[in-house]
């Protein structure tokens, strides 16, 4: 990874400490996940992880910047070939978010995923963050517990010219060894797949991809997100379990922020008028930007 960071500009960090909240929503979506295939949760460890991609301040390209050094950053997660009889190891970050339009290409499969990360989209961003979710049997050998991580740089035509070695790209690769972490324990989904308190899965669908629509549109979808949330009638408290939860995907976050919603059935003090929860001030929130009648039946529904 070293080399990434002194070649190109940016370090790469792999960890599990995810924001709480976030690993209870992951759990839910993970015991659905279980449900859809109908495979025994009772015979596997469910990990969570989290890698971060982000630029160096100073680098010494000077003021080269990222889109003109990188043409191209893949990302891949993958089992051990060895493991693909035995299916010990299985992915579903597809099914996490499935029906949302990723700003970064993803090819993903129960073996392997892989994010294709253009210079561009860096360069705009400046930094970028995933989750990986993976379950584990636990009859597999806890050596064989691990997975292969593997970042390939494609340097642009110009920059490969200002380089030493001047390969088509340049590769990294690490073990991600399991044994050395906390399994998460996998809950009861606290919703089903057709509704939610009320809110039908269609109707979900809808407040979410208009609400990534909205995002998408802005500058910095972070703090639309971030001013959203300021902006709703509600504790401070509850405010406060979102606060630097965003990743700037504006789609993973508007999914994000409707699960989070769900889970607030009520407010803590009586209401005289509607909206009786978070969700309602949320729906109402997009009524105000969109006019949308299908939005105003959903808040007639809630």
């Amino acid at each position: 990874m070293q080399q990434m960071e002194r070649l190109f500009g940016f370090g790469i960090r792999l960890d599990e400490a995810l924001d709480p909240y976030r690993i209870e929503v992951l759990k839910e979506q993970a015991a659905l996940i279980v449900a859809r295939r109908d495979f025994d949760p009772n015979q596997y460890h469910l990990y969570f992880h989290q890698l971060t991609i982000a630029l160096r301040a100073h680098h010494f390209a000077g003021r080269l910047n990222i889109r003109d050094r990188l043409e191209e950053l893949r990302l891949t997660f993958g089992r051990n070939p060895k493991q693909d009889r035995n299916r010990g190891i299985r992915f579903f970050n597809h099914l996490l978010d499935p029906s949302a339009a990723h700003e970064v290409p993803i090819s993903p499969t129960e073996s392997s995923v892989t994010y294709y990360l253009s210079g561009e989209y860096l360069a705009t961003k400046l930094q970028f963050r995933n989750e990986l979710i993976t379950f584990i049997s636990k009859d597999l050998r806890k050596d064989h517990r691990k997975i292969k991580i593997s970042v390939e740089a494609v340097p642009t035509a110009s920059f490969r010219q200002r380089l030493r070695q001047r390969r088509g790209a340049y590769v990294t690769k690490l073990d991600l060894r399991y044994e050395r972490y906390t399994p998460v324990s996998i809950g009861e989904p606290a919703f089903s797949a057709i509704g939610v308190g009320g809110l039908q899965h269609d109707d979900r669908e809808y407040l979410i991809v208009t609400l990534a629509r909205l995002a998408g549109a802005t500058l910095d979808p972070i703090t639309y997100f971030r001013d959203l949330v300021d902006a709703l009638d509600i504790p401070s408290g509850w405010k406060l379990q979102m606060a630097g939860v965003w990743t700037g995907n504006a789609p993973s976050d508007a999914r994000h922020l409707i699960s989070w919603a769900e889970s607030k059935n009520g407010l803590p003090e009586p209401r005289q008028k509607p909206p009786f929860s978070v969700l309602g001030f949320i729906v109402e929130h997009l009524i105000e930007d969109t006019s949308d009648a299908r939005i105003k039946k959903i808040l007639a529904s809630l």
